[in-house]
């Protein structure tokens, strides 16, 4: 047997450990999934079963009105799948509820939620409410607008427009 020099061992290492990864990423990659989300077909990402596990704890603390354990089981989610708008509007809103004299936090988790998906009504109807709630009437205004407009018939959003459409103080001609 004939001793490799060491600079020879460690490139074929490198070499192994770059077409494990590159294999990882490529071939055993997860193939994209379908879904039907609100009627429409949507493909996109494998999400591990630890996310939806996640998820589901967050929505039944929330349901239950556990604002502070839904927050951790949102935050898992997000540290698992952070590409999920839908989580991030979840924990910006409980964070919201759970914080309401602090909401940096809830409003930061919205912004994320919107950087992928302008048109997601759902995070502008989610930072409306935690805006309204929070005494910032005109970024309440201009949200619940926006969600009313991407998705007119969604009746959360129609029940949010109705609360603070009336309250709001217009400007007249003169």
């Amino acid at each position: 047997m004939v001793a490799r020099p060491w600079s020879q061992i460690a490139k074929t290492l490198l070499a192994g450990i770059s077409l494990s990864l590159l294999a990882n990423c490529t071939l055993f990659a997860p193939p994209p999934v379908t879904r039907r989300v609100q009627g429409q077909v949507i493909e996109g990402p494998y999400v591990p079963r630890e996310v939806y596990a996640a998820y589901l704890q967050g929505a039944l603390d929330r349901a239950r009105g556990d604002n502070q354990a839904a927050e951790v089981s949102f935050a898992k989610a997000a540290a698992w799948f952070p590409a999920s708008a839908e989580i991030w509007v979840q924990l910006g809103a409980v964070r919201c509820a759970a914080y309401p004299h602090t909401p940096a936090q809830a409003f930061e988790d919205f912004a994320r939620a919107l950087t992928g998906n302008k048109t997601f009504a759902r995070a502008y109807l989610e930072r409306a409410r935690c805006a309204w709630r929070t005494g910032r009437r005109h970024l309440a205004a201009r949200d619940a607008m926006r969600a009313h407009l991407l998705q007119p018939q969604d009746p959360d959003i129609q029940q949010l427009w109705a609360e603070i459409h009336p309250q709001l103080v217009l400007p007249t001609a003169p």
